[in-house]
């Protein structure tokens, strides 16, 4: 049976704890967890890193849930390369986090105030198939992670006032912003990706759709004639859901091949499996292996868990596996 899992947290490298939690914590308004120190060997073996490396991590959430966090972790090493550059524009791996907002033009006038520059103004599209018709807009957040906000919006029957619904009773944050609702994955081969996020992790597709709109191209920083392959796929929970993505008539600088810590920016993506042993033997199947040995890991003060990072077919960006907690 295939275990059903959604988004446990994103793995932000930074370059500064504090300016990260000025972001998380102040301006998306998450909850924080105590700021820890990660070191030894599970710790250097897990991410590769030379013996004797160190770290502060902390987590940030929305309430006592565990779907759609943000885990930042500085690590203390002297050559630490960005993944992304500034420019507005995605690339082969991990490139945003997406929050939802009940009023985008206040979240973005609040934003705007912070300093964070937005890629276009607010843009309502209707996505393909009758999907719905989000506004969005997207800024460059702290450590080149693009942060995009969605107003959901859509007639009754579409996706999004179905997601919309499912999320009215669901906390927000302080400052009213959901936990990461979806996070886009540029790939170099889709069908292969979407295989390893429905047989590892039970995740299945609710939108599938080719965007092509302009308007919806220069909101995402695409060529203005992009034409791009979209599925969003989701677990049972309604937030953490992953939107896999292929370029169809244009190239993407691909990042994810070579990103490693300890880069500074969206390092991985880590998913939480009731079944680790499970989970990765129907990844071996698919000719996915962990990079080392299962390792029992604190990563931000909670409680250890047993964790494995691999790199996701279909791109080549690292993806964490951990036993349930």
């Amino acid at each position: 049976m295939t275990q059903t899992t959604s988004l446990g947290f994103a793995i932000i490298g930074t370059e500064s704890l504090d300016r990260f939690l000025e972001f998380y914590q102040g301006d998306i308004g998450m909850d924080s967890s105590p700021v820890s120190r990660i070191e030894g060997l599970g710790f250097e073996r897990h991410f590769d890193l030379p013996a004797g490396s160190r770290a502060k991590a902390v987590m940030m959430s929305v309430g006592q849930s565990s779907i759609g966090r943000v885990l930042g972790i500085e690590f203390q090493a002297a050559d630490r390369p960005h993944i992304a550059d500034a420019s507005p524009a995605p690339f082969i791996g991990y490139w945003n986090l997406n929050f939802y907002v009940d009023d985008i033009g206040a979240a973005c006038a609040t934003i705007a105030q912070r300093g964070y520059r937005f890629w276009s103004k607010p843009v309502r599209h209707a996505v393909p198939g009758g999907a719905g018709a989000p506004i969005e807009a997207i800024f460059m957040g702290p450590d080149n992670v693009a942060i995009n906000l969605v107003e959901l919006a859509g007639p009754p029957d579409s996706q999004t006032a179905e997601i919309a619904r499912e999320t009215a009773s669901l906390p927000r944050s302080r400052t009213g912003f959901s936990q990461v609702a979806t996070t886009a994955h540029a790939t170099r081969d889709l069908e292969t990706a979407v295989a390893f996020y429905r047989e590892v992790l039970g995740m299945w597709p609710v939108i599938d759709a080719v965007l092509e709109n302009p308007q919806v191209n220069e909101l995402t920083g695409r060529p203005a004639n992009a034409r791009t392959h979209v599925k969003w796929l989701r677990g049972a929970h309604p937030y953490g859901k992953v939107a896999l993505s292929q370029a169809l008539n244009y190239t993407l600088v691909d990042r994810a091949a070579t990103v490693a810590a300890p880069a500074i920016g969206y390092l991985a993506q880590s998913f939480a499996l009731s079944d680790l042993t499970a989970g990765l033997a129907k990844a071996a199947i698919l000719g996915v292996r962990p990079m080392s040995v299962p390792a029992l890991l604190d990563l931000a003060g909670g409680a250890p868990v047993t964790a494995v990072m691999m790199r996701a077919p279909g791109s080549g960006a690292l993806l964490q596996l951990t036993g349930a907690s």
